[in-house]
């Protein structure tokens, strides 16, 4: 099997997560008309910013494709400054090698998850894949705003930051929806808060966590 080559660079940790999941099409010159799962399996460190990688489980190429036998991988590439679709068609097995192609990439430094076809744009890389994404849904970040919600992200901050007991959202123009995420994107508390309200946060274990608004304005926060 003839075998694509597209040069990068990467750094990908090692743990496994399984705790979200991505549903893809796209490129079906390449991959076929059909859905591809991944799974969270691991993150990367850019510099302090925690970003998700998410990858087709389990990686036994069991899914065949026109190109073969296909394994994706969707990883933030620290090098390049961008989300990446990748491929592998020929393995090892279980151990798949993502160098044969760059599909598509996306510049928006989207966390801890990737864009969705509606924040940024997803690049056909290098001519690889002429057919545009039709799906990736799932724990991807949105950006649909409308115009209230675009006046909602003005001037908006959080403090204090470090904090042991609470955090405050300062700048709200209205009563929004929030979700807390650990670094490896689990959703750890969720609901709604106006202006200047106190966000109880003591139950939370010592650490870094990331504050998600409705309208995908992400803040880090440190909980000591």
């Amino acid at each position: 099997m003839t075998k694509l080559y597209l040069t990068f660079f990467i750094i990908l940790t090692c743990t496994i997560h399984v705790s979200s999941q991505i549903t893809f099409k796209g490129c079906t010159g390449v991959l076929g008309d059909q859905d591809f799962y991944l799974s969270n399996t691991g993150t990367t460190d850019d510099s302090g910013d925690i970003r998700n990688t998410y990858e087709t489980q389990p990686s036994d190429f069991a899914q065949s494709c026109p190109a073969g036998v296909c394994e994706l991988r969707i990883i933030w590439n620290t090098s390049l400054d961008r989300w990446e679709i990748q491929l592998d068609n020929d393995g090892p097995l279980n151990s798949p090698d993502y160098t044969t192609a760059v599909m598509y990439y996306n510049t928006t430094p989207s966390l801890p998850n990737p864009p969705d076809l509606t924040l940024g744009s997803w690049v056909n890389a290098e001519g690889y894949c002429p057919e545009t994404i039709t799906t990736l849904t799932g724990s991807v970040q949105g950006n649909t705003l409308g115009n209230d919600e675009v006046a909602l992200i003005s001037n908006v901050s959080i403090y204090p930051n470090p904090s042991s007991n609470y955090i405050v959202v300062d700048g709200l123009t209205n009563t929004t929806t929030f979700n807390i995420y650990n670094l490896v994107g689990m959703n750890l508390k969720n609901g709604k808060i106006s202006n200047k309200e106190k966000l109880n946060i003591q139950n939370l274990n010592n650490g870094i966590y990331l504050l998600k608004l409705e309208n995908g304005t992400t803040f880090k926060f440190i909980k000591e």
